[in-house]
């Protein structure tokens, strides 16, 4: 009962894999994981992902980090009376109530609705960015 039937080879989390693409494919070996292979071959195993992690956290500016911080009350009133408030998701408008908001995120949403960021929080918006400058 020779059957001819072959199984379907694919890439695995191994060092040595086969690269199927048409008949005969060729075993490659795989001797350094890290992002390459994340992003190339699509490996997924610790080492591979934990490189892909270490490159992207890299790249992230962590919000928390940011010590430039309005009170955005003054925003939220606006958006309330020009009934804009409903587009910031209740959950950002806490984290904001709570912790303040990032000049930075302050700017963006200032002029997304059409204002200019020294229009609502005054010159606490030019202090905050003018002692950034100074750092």
């Amino acid at each position: 009962m020779g059957s001819s039937i072959r199984k379907k080879e694919t890439m695995t989390n191994t060092d040595s894999t086969t690269n199927k693409r048409g008949r005969g494919a060729l075993r490659k070996e795989i001797t350094e994981h890290g992002v390459s292979m994340y992003v190339r071959r699509g490996c997924r195993c610790d080492i591979c992902r934990s490189a892909r992690y270490q490159q992207q956290k890299s790249y992230r500016k962590r919000s928390d980090e940011v010590k430039l911080r309005l009170d955005p009350t003054p925003l939220l009133q606006r958006l309330e009376a020009t009934g804009d408030l409903a587009e910031i998701h209740r959950n950002k408008r806490q984290q904001w109530l709570k912790n303040g908001i990032d000049v930075y995120w302050a700017d963006y949403w200032c002029i997304k609705f059409g204002y200019h960021p020294s229009e609502i929080f005054g010159a606490a918006f030019y202090q905050l960015t003018n002692e950034e400058e100074a750092a």
